[in-house]
């Protein structure tokens, strides 16, 4: 049996306090979790980007200062903080629009630099941050935000490449 979404999360003052109390205690170290589709702070994470709480930004921010590749410890369930810094990305930029390109834009080629030639896809660890931040400039126009487009349309990554041109078609 498939499961849907019903209704809107939740959504209340006591219910955004909480949820940035929640943000604040995400620390740089991830927490080890039981592999599932879902993790606890991305969820969050989503829950303040569904909303729009602009009282969440300084804990987003906060989070995009967090080494992306720092992992809890070698158990099979140790996780790192790529998935939380793209779910930040994408908060940030839908929260905040064209405020946040100060912050999305260093993503946009954040490793480039470090890939080499010939460009190894797999290797590429930077890439799933890089496609998100394109993702967050979705939610934001102007000058500056079709120059990293169009820079973006240069990433040697073919589905960022692919996305950054959708995204400037569109804008």
């Amino acid at each position: 049996m498939g499961r849907s979404v019903l209704h809107p999360p939740p959504d209340s003052e006591a219910v955004r306090l909480q949820l940035l109390q929640l943000l604040d205690a995400i620390d740089e170290e991830p927490e080890d979790e039981y592999p599932t589709p879902t993790r606890f702070d991305h969820e969050l994470i989503r829950h303040l980007h569904v909303i729009r709480e602009p009282r969440a930004v300084t804990g987003l921010v906060r989070i995009l200062s967090f080494d992306p590749f720092r992992r809890s410890g070698d158990s099979m369930f140790s996780k790192n903080n790529v998935g939380t810094i793209s779910c930040a990305l994408e908060a940030l930029g839908y929260i905040m629009g064209d405020s946040a390109l100060a912050h999305i834009g260093p993503w946009v080629s954040r490793g480039l630099e470090d890939c080499g030639e010939p460009y190894d896809a797999d290797g590429d660890r930077y890439a799933p941050l890089r496609y998100h931040a394109v993702r967050a400039l979705w939610h934001m126009s102007g000058a500056a935000v079709m120059a990293l487009l169009k820079q973006a349309m240069q990433d040697p990554h073919d589905e960022i490449r692919a996305f950054a041109i959708e995204i400037y078609r569109n804008i």
